[in-house]
């Protein structure tokens, strides 16, 4: 989709840098495809689209990604401090999820450009327009995910199994971990590109409303009286 989109740009610059992310997007998969051949996980293939691609496809998918991201960079945050896998299989998706990071940052840069081209530069205009793109990403994800059969028997990797990565976490401690997690990829990155706001804000809005509850009171077993 997105070397099909690339060839739909002008601009050969831009469209190199599409053109690269979509050779990075392409080694993703194979690295997944040989991490799910390595392992034995037996996982169904998503339906390649023959319908034409256009900036409104990769619109979405850009806002998608930005959405994926920082829950990926929580979840293998969690996986590295609790070890739930080899240390070695972390390292090659730590460059999996930088190569992420730039990507998204790259998107919101483009998108921020085009918005600017075309005379769209009223501040909550463009906030509306993201939530929506977001909302859009979101719908799409849950009928892609609707119309896609994923296979059951997927083997441990540990004597826990992957489900160990999210045992005994809170919504808070995730948040947290991956706000801190998406904060450390961002810091790798150019300081003068503008980052993806949305998702971040939104998961700091919900920590910081997590943080205001007051905490949970243990309930403790009923004590016997001698009678």
């Amino acid at each position: 989709m997105i070397t099909a989109f690339a060839r739909t740009i002008a601009d050969p610059l831009i469209r190199e840098a599409i053109e690269l992310q979509a050779f990075e997007e392409g080694r993703h998969g194979r690295l997944l495809k040989t991490m799910f051949e390595r392992y034995g996980i037996d996982v169904a293939p998503l339906p390649l689209s023959t319908k034409p691609v256009g900036r409104e496809d990769f619109l979405v998918f850009g806002f998608s990604e930005c959405t994926d991201s920082v829950i990926g960079f929580g979840g293998f945050a969690l996986a590295r401090q609790k070890q739930i896998f080899p240390g070695a299989l972390l390292d090659i998706f730590e460059h999996v999820l930088y190569e992420e990071a730039r990507h998204i940052v790259f998107f919101i840069n483009w998108w921020r450009y085009e918005e600017a081209l075309a005379g769209r530069t009223n501040p909550i205009a463009r906030l509306f327009s993201a939530f929506q793109y977001s909302a859009a990403a979101v719908m799409h994800q849950a009928q892609t995910a609707q119309g896609t059969t994923a296979a059951t028997a997927a083997p441990d990797l540990t004597s826990g199994g992957s489900q160990a990565v999210l045992e005994g976490v809170t919504p808070k401690m995730f948040l947290e971990i991956a706000l801190a997690e998406n904060r450390r990829m961002m810091q790798r990155i150019d300081a003068r590109l503008l980052r993806p706001r949305i998702i971040p804000a939104l998961a700091m809005a919900a920590l910081l409303g997590l943080r205001m509850l007051p905490p949970r009171e243990t309930v403790s077993s009923p004590k016997l009286v001698a009678v």
